[in-house]
């Protein structure tokens, strides 16, 4: 029932966008960058991440952690996401684990100085009642070729 209704609204959402769909560009899949989305641009990403241990063939031990983001540029330089997140351990069903809430601020503009910095601060909270702050400076350089 409820992958059924996480299908829903991702298909939902997807024929309601009046863009273009289209895909960025990451360079590290694993890494965060210095960047942030362009004003009033949004876009929607899924997450599937495997946990625990997988000895040979047997996936018994596995634990999947889905998560669905919807993003929004609210100025050239700041940009917030919402986070839905779900999970499956082994020999459950997939239920609902939490949410969690991000907000980037890029406050000098690409170029400025000889590195790109980035504020990143999320707000996480489970369903089991954990709650989470996390604050990260992110230090990049974008380069043009």
């Amino acid at each position: 029932m409820l992958t059924k209704l996480v299908t829903t609204i991702v298909i939902a959402a997807a024929a309601l966008s009046t863009s273009a769909a289209r895909a960025d560009r990451r360079n590290f899949a694993f890494n965060y960058e210095a960047s942030t989305l362009d004003k009033d641009e949004a876009e929607m990403e899924q997450y599937l991440t495997a946990r625990g241990m997988r000895l040979g063939n047997n996936d018994s031990l596995l634990e999947w952690v889905y998560q669905l983001e919807v993003e929004y540029g609210v100025t050239e330089r700041f940009d917030l996401s919402v986070y839905q997140m779900f999970g499956q351990k082994p020999g459950e069903s997939l239920s609902w684990v939490g949410w969690k809430t991000r907000a980037r601020y890029r406050p000098l503009d690409y170029g400025v100085w000889p590195v790109d910095p980035l504020l990143y601060f999320e707000v996480i909270q489970l369903a089991d009642g954990a709650f989470g702050l996390e604050e990260k400076l992110v230090i990049g350089k974008r380069t043009r070729h």
